[in-house]
């Protein structure tokens, strides 16, 4: 094979390099713009729950620039309704800002898991593709009678996750422009959470928190568990 002269190896190294660049913008591409409509079926009566102290989160991906509806799958744990609404907040990676507010009223909590609409009252803009966290708490609702929100016992959503867990809760989304995002059973079927009717948890008096699961999953170390900052509001609202 003959040599390769030094202007010959530059000019391949260049094809080569471009065709690197090219990859790499189209996977980018692909990568960050979400399809229309993105669905992952899921059937679970798992839960989480919400009260005093103790919150629950999920990372997601932005579909689109505004948040039209937010959907829950919720029920309470035992025949005691929770005192106050369930609030339901889109937050930046940090916990810090917050992109959208709204609640689900104690009133709509029964035994069994139903898809509630949270009622909005603040919407801002995000990034399309941009990662934000969905948090839920109700600091007001006592331990005797908290708020549990369905989740899958499993990660089936590649975009997101339960912080400080390695599993998924089940929510909806939908964006302006038509783009919308569930996680979780597309029927509305009515079901009993596992161990409806007990009593609930330990009395949390102290700030919201996020915990680890326990065994401690390692995919969650970087996760902002621990206190939850009380945020700040980001834009007009709706």
């Amino acid at each position: 094979m003959g040599r390769i002269g030094n202007t010959t190896l530059i000019f391949l190294l260049a094809i080569a390099v471009g065709a690197c660049s090219r990859d790499n913008r189209n996977q980018a591409t692909v990568t960050t713009t979400p399809p229309r409509q993105q669905v992952y079926n899921a059937d679970s009566t798992g839960w989480y729950w919400v009260y005093e102290g103790t919150g629950q989160a999920q990372y997601f991906l932005a579909s689109a620039p505004m948040i039209e509806s937010m959907t829950l799958r919720v029920a309470k744990l035992n025949d005691n309704t929770p005192e106050a609404p369930l609030e339901v907040e889109v937050r930046d990676e940090f916990l810090r800002d917050i992109y959208a507010h709204g609640t689900i009223a104690p009133t709509n909590a029964s035994l069994e898991f139903q898809w509630i609409d949270v009622a909005l009252n603040h919407v801002a803009k995000i990034e399309q593709s941009n990662t934000y966290i969905l948090l839920l708490h109700s600091q007001q609702t006592s331990h005797r009678a908290p708020w549990i929100i369905n989740a899958i016992y499993r990660d089936v959503y590649p975009h997101g996750r339960h912080l400080g867990n390695n599993d998924d809760l089940v929510f909806k989304f939908a964006f302006d422009t038509d783009h919308t995002l569930r996680v979780g059973p597309a029927v509305a079927k009515a079901e009993l959470p596992i161990s409806s009717g007990s009593e609930g948890g330990t009395s949390l008096s102290s700030p919201l928190k996020l915990a680890f699961s326990e065994p401690h999953p390692p995919v969650a170390n970087q996760d902002p568990v621990g206190p939850v900052p009380k945020g700040r509001y980001v834009g007009k609202d709706r």
